[in-house]
């Protein structure tokens, strides 16, 4: 069995990873959406053009997808939730991510989202895609950062 592979993100994967969800994924689902892990994961993945979950020996570990940012034309909104183990795989999932996003961005002209400001992780992966910090914004009476990339 293969260590690591990506595949369409299904609602097993919301279940798994939001019952062992990342700390401040979870608060920055509840402040960005006031839902749960598990719920606000599976709206993630239900809405979405693409919902990827990145699967390790059998168990998810981690989804990203991106979904239409219905106001704002051919700009895509990019996500990523996950459990701890995401800090053990960085060099694999950022590599596998690379070539994922790279495809998102042939149907948009943008790629964006708001990150809470304690979610170390998701920062630290959009700046290795190659996105660039915009600027902080109140959400929730916490601070957010804007992350875009163009094509």
């Amino acid at each position: 069995m293969e260590q690591f592979k990506f595949r369409d993100a299904c609602a097993y994967d919301a279940h798994h990873i939001g019952a062992h969800m990342r700390a401040s994924d979870a608060k920055e689902c509840f402040l960005m959406s006031g839902k749960g892990p598990e719920e606000a994961l599976l709206c993630s993945i239900q809405q979405s053009r693409y919902a990827i979950s990145v699967i390790e020996y059998g168990k998810p570990i981690l989804a990203f997808g991106v979904k239409d940012a219905a106001a704002l034309g051919d700009y895509g909104v990019i996500w990523m939730l996950s459990t701890k183990r995401v800090k053990e795989i960085p060099r694999t999932f950022v590599r596998g991510s690379i070539d994922v996003v790279s495809t998102f961005l042939r149907f948009y002209s943008c790629l964006e989202n708001y990150v809470y400001s304690e979610n170390h992780v998701s920062r630290r992966w959009l700046r290795w895609l190659g996105f660039k910090e915009t600027g902080a914004h109140v959400i929730s009476g916490e601070t957010f950062y804007h992350f875009c990339r163009e094509r």
